[in-house]
């Protein structure tokens, strides 16, 4: 019994090392993955430490960089921050001097517009000394009317002034001398006889002409226009002319406004369009001759003929009766054969000899033609001669101009 006792205690102490074995047998494995686990995490350690390590030398050696580049930009800066320092002294010492240059030219500025001040009161003073003395002079001037046998040019204002106001020609003298008693002035031994109002009239009539020329010759465009009325059968028309003219008004010619012009008032026995046309012509060549032949065209060296007139007329004014539309027609007919004759002249001028030649002995063949042979030419006048040589000039410059008229582009035409 004892035996079988023994034997089931070694058994159950067997059974119990058995248990034991398999529960430290799993013990063992847990902690050999437990080992394998550990190995597997110290690898990953010595890896991770590895690229730490190599990131720290990374690291190291940009710090390393950038402190260089610190240091040299620091270095840079505190030069940059010396030579601002060394400038900023040099402007605050330059900025003083200008202060003190400014501070002179201030006090230099007042010292000038004090002598400004003295010099304008020392002008205005001898402005109105001036001022003075010339109304003296004029007043000493406008108590001689008459002097040396002529009468002064305030005799003359005044004698116009009279006519414009209605004073008959017989009674300006008498009214001047009325003047000068009444002013106090001295008056004339003789008063002004209506021959020399109606002289100086005249002279004031002729010299209306040469300024119109003038300004006509000046002027880069006008305009005309006309009325006509009747009396006793006898047309009347008087013209007119629109113009860029100078003011005259401070005595000089500077500065220009349109102007209205007043030309004449013509008679005719007809009021036909043709009529009226000739007395246009009449009146601009009258115009034209008495300032061609004046002393101002020829030392201005200047010429006003029917061409130029032509050329810078851009229209006509007037009613709206049949003859007045007519007329500008014609007057623009007439432009048209003006500007071909002109463009005409030209091409004559740049013309060579030999080929203006056949074309003269043409022109002057038809003309001799015309006037029934070489007999008829031949017992001409020079007056006449010269004329008919004018016309036929004319009818060359005419024919030429148109075809070269024909030849320009549409705008220019």
């Amino acid at each position: 019994m004892s035996l079988r006792t023994e034997i089931k205690e070694l058994q159950s102490t067997l059974n119990t090392f058995r248990a034991s074995l398999a529960h430290v047998t799993l013990n063992s494995a847990a902690k050999q993955k437990m080992m394998c686990v550990i190995q597997r995490k110290l690898q990953r350690t010595q890896i991770s430490k590895h690229k730490v390590s190599k990131e720290l030398k990374q690291a190291w050696q940009e710090n390393l960089t950038l402190c260089i580049e610190h240091s040299t930009v620091h270095s840079a800066l505190l030069s940059e921050v010396e030579f601002i320092h060394v400038t900023a002294a040099a402007t605050a010492s330059r900025a003083d001097a200008l202060q003190l240059n400014i501070q002179n030219l201030r006090w230099q500025l007042e010292e000038s517009w004090k002598k400004v001040k003295k010099l304008q009161m020392r002008n205005l003073r001898l402005q109105h000394a001036c001022s003075d003395a010339k109304e003296r002079t004029y007043a000493a001037e406008a108590s001689q009317l008459f002097k040396n046998g002529s009468w002064s040019p305030q005799a003359q204002a005044l004698m116009h002034l009279f006519v414009r106001s209605g004073t008959a020609h017989e009674s300006v003298g008498i009214l001047i001398n009325a003047v000068c008693k009444a002013v106090g002035a001295p008056v004339p031994k003789k008063p002004m006889c209506h021959h020399t109002v109606n002289h100086a009239l005249i002279e004031g009539g002729i010299s209306a002409r040469i300024q119109l020329g003038k300004e006509m010759r000046n002027a880069k465009s006008l305009m005309i226009a006309s009325d006509s009325t009747s009396h006793q059968q006898i047309d009347y028309t008087s013209c007119t002319m629109v113009i860029q003219a100078s003011d005259y008004a401070n005595g000089t010619d500077l500065g220009s406004s349109v102007k209205i012009r007043f030309l004449g008032v013509t008679s005719s026995a007809s009021h036909t369009s043709e009529t009226q046309v000739e007395g246009w012509t009449e009146t601009i060549s009258d115009i034209s001759t008495v300032f061609n032949n004046s002393p101002l065209a020829y030392h201005s060296h200047e010429i006003l003929d029917l061409a130029g007139f032509l050329c810078k007329l851009k229209g006509m004014n007037g009613d709206h009766t049949s003859d007045i539309k007519k007329t500008r027609c014609l007057i623009k007919q007439w432009k048209h054969e003006s500007i071909h004759i002109s463009l005409g002249h030209k091409a004559i001028i740049e013309m060579s000899s030999e080929d203006l030649k056949p074309l003269l002995n043409d022109a002057e063949s038809s003309k001799i033609a015309e006037l029934g042979g070489h007999n008829s030419w031949i017992s001409l006048s020079a007056e006449d001669h010269q004329w008919h040589w004018s016309q036929i000039m004319d009818m060359l410059a005419l024919q030429l101009g148109t075809e070269r008229f024909d030849q320009l582009p549409a705008e220019i035409q």
